[in-house]
């Protein structure tokens, strides 16, 4: 029996250094990865940088003096649909128009 849980220390005491190894073989695993990626971020930025150092040095044209182009416009396109369907002519200028109709038929 003695024998027995000798053996069951001995083998446990073995496994948990199994278990350690194991653990530490991880830990040197993950740093690793770690210094891996961090050499990768590492030239990306250094790319990126340089990438913007190019853009820098380019000369951009641009022009200072405001320019205004006026083109002719239609009034119907600066109207609402509905304005369009529901336009009426102006009563004063429908008299008018009548009045001058009259007028040159008089003369």
């Amino acid at each position: 029996m003695k024998a027995a849980i000798i053996l069951a220390l001995v083998l446990g005491a073995q496994y948990a250094s199994a278990r350690v190894h194991d653990f530490n073989a991880m830990i040197r695993e993950n740093n690793q990865a770690q210094a891996e990626l961090q050499g990768k971020l590492e030239k990306t930025v250094e790319s990126a940088r340089v990438a913007q150092e190019k853009r820098q040095d380019g000369y951009t044209v641009v022009e200072m003096k405001p320019s205004v182009h006026a083109v002719p416009t239609k009034k119907s396109v600066l109207r609402f649909k509905k304005e369009k369907v529901r336009h009426q002519l102006d009563q004063k200028a429908e008299a008018n128009r009548l009045a001058n109709e009259l007028r040159s038929l008089e003369n």
